[in-house]
């Protein structure tokens, strides 16, 4: 039985961009754990204290606009890169 493929070339391109991504979402998690380092047992004399670190207002709202941006970007990307039929 021989079976061809029925996948135009703009479908193959959108899962080659797809499979890209899966991998490379997948190496990131990788290297974030791996680069998480082990700790030793921890006993009860042991504390840990988290202190807050205030960021300026001019970070967080230039952080929340780029991320905004790369999400904008991608929905224009695969949203509005539709071959016409």
């Amino acid at each position: 039985m021989k079976t061809t493929s029925t996948l135009t070339s703009s479908d193959q391109k959108r899962l080659r961009w797809i499979s890209i991504r899966l991998l490379s979402v997948t190496l990131a998690g990788i290297l974030l754990i791996a680069s998480t380092p082990a700790t030793a047992h921890t006993t009860k004399t042991d504390t840990v204290e988290f202190h807050r670190i205030d960021q300026p207002t001019t970070t967080k709202v230039g952080v929340a606009a780029i991320g905004f941006g790369l999400i904008a970007l991608e929905l224009w990307w695969f949203l509005g890169n539709k071959t016409k039929a």
